[in-house]
């Protein structure tokens, strides 16, 4: 198949949504999160490789590498082909992008198959499509009948045009006022272990339990356990006020992303999604759990609107226009941008809490889905980020720790179980478990 999409004399800006990234990205921030597949059939790596080498060709906007030049980072077509990976003991690590890595990697362990994926490159939706396809195109090479459906492409058809767009830009808004900042934020103390370390463990509960307790409170999926997240933070933040730990703010503050596809119409596979913040002070803990979920619902809805993300984008558009920053050298934008990105970014945060969303399949590819897992970047500031989604009959709930203490995991649980929500536990091989830490 004739190789579409860009040409490798090609220069292709990082969007607005990555651009901050390339200053940022180290061995503590790796920006790379993971989505994984186990299927129902042996993967052969070479089989895989081989799908791989097809597979890239239809998604040739992902087949770049980064690259600097006087003032900006922007992307470089490659010819060169990843390579799969036999799957480590922890994920989301390290990767020098400024050395011909690409900014995504694909692990293979059994048969589960892995995709790392930097947010220089792309946010989970294009992530999610480029796994797909290649899981579907596997399982077509080793004679199982795969159709075509949602979120998996044909290699018969070339990319469109929306699936390059520039989408921030597009929607760009001139005149727009900007969001406002926010106060920093309680963050939960721990020793980091060394950089390589990123402990995970899964939390897995009936959805039909899960949804009728949203159903009994009036709000949603999505709410009910954002404040059982909060909640966690709280308890454990109370626990370090008793200690004589850390504590410092008193605002519990979510950054919850939003895939702004639906809202402004693009099928982007770039970044296309921002965040909403809903907050709570810790003196609102002591509310029972049914106020503090309508509280925490009203605040979603509210943010939840075009005009919270018409700001956000004017503001993040504007600067990338903005004349005088863009005359500045790359070596003074990397020292603006990390300041920049702690004062706008995780510093504002207590945690980060991503919902994938249901999961699905054709039903003729779903019989050959055992699992699926997502698994959120790292962060040394926020030092414990969740990823929540469902599939099939089950909600999953993925917590990544840079910590050696599970606090915050522990908290969780205790949250749960004081709900009454059934779940199981699960860490993989070779990560601390949740009990054993201090």
């Amino acid at each position: 198949m004739a190789r579409t999409g860009y040409n490798k004399y090609d220069r292709i800006r990082i969007d607005n949504a990555g651009i901050i990234f390339p200053s940022v990205f180290s061995e503590d921030e790796p920006t790379f999160s993971r989505i994984s597949l186990t299927l129902r059939v042996d993967v052969d790596k070479s089989v895989l490789q081989a799908v791989l080498e097809r597979v890239i060709k239809r998604f040739s906007y992902y087949q770049v590498y980064l690259e600097r030049d006087l003032f900006w980072y922007h992307f470089r077509p490659a010819e060169d082909i990843p390579k799969i990976q036999d799957d480590i003991l922890f994920p989301c690590g390290f990767s020098d992008f400024r050395h011909d890595n690409f900014l995504f990697r694909f692990f293979l362990k059994g048969s589960t198959i892995s995709i790392e994926t930097s947010h220089i490159l792309a946010d989970a939706y294009g992530t999610l499509i480029f796994l797909n396809t290649l899981a579907a195109e596997y399982l077509k090479a080793v004679g199982v009948k795969v159709p075509g459906s949602d979120g998996i492409f044909s290699l018969d058809e070339p990319p469109s045009d929306g699936e390059t767009e520039y989408s921030y830009r597009k929607n760009y808004r001139k005149g727009v006022p900007y969001p406002d900042l926010l106060p920093k934020a309680y963050h939960i103390s721990g020793k980091v272990e060394n950089t390589a370390a990123y402990h995970t463990v899964r939390f897995r509960m009936p959805l039909s339990s899960v949804k009728k307790l949203a159903k009994e409170y009036q709000v949603s999926l999505n709410t009910l356990m954002t404040v059982v997240y909060m909640r966690g933070l709280v308890q454990v933040r109370e626990s370090e006020k008793k200690t004589g730990k850390g504590v410092g703010s008193s605002t519990i503050r979510i950054e919850l992303p939003v895939n702004l596809r639906n809202m402004y119409s693009s099928r982007t596979l770039r970044n296309f999604s921002l965040f909403i913040s809903p907050e709570i002070d810790v003196k609102e803990s002591s509310l029972s759990f049914a106020e503090l979920v309508k509280i925490v619902e009203e605040r979603i809805k509210k943010e939840n609107v075009k005009e919270t993300f018409d700001r956000h984008i004017t503001r993040n558009v504007s600067l990338e226009r903005n004349i005088f920053l863009r005359s500045i050298p790359l070596f003074l934008k990397d020292k603006i941008f990390k300041m920049v990105y702690h004062r706008l970014g995780e510093y504002q945060f207590s945690g980060f809490f991503t919902n994938i969303g249901n999961l699905t399949f054709s039903m003729e590819m779903e019989k050959y889905i055992v699992d699926c897992n997502v698994v959120p970047a790292r962060s040394t500031v926020t030092k414990s980020n969740c990823a929540m989604f469902s599939y099939k009959d089950r909600l999953y709930l993925n917590f990544g720790r840079v910590t050696e203490e599970a606090n915050l995991e522990r908290a969780f649980m205790n949250q749960l179980t004081g709900l009454s929500i059934p779940f199981e536990t699960e860490i993989p091989q070779g990560h601390r478990d949740i009990i054993d830490t201090k």
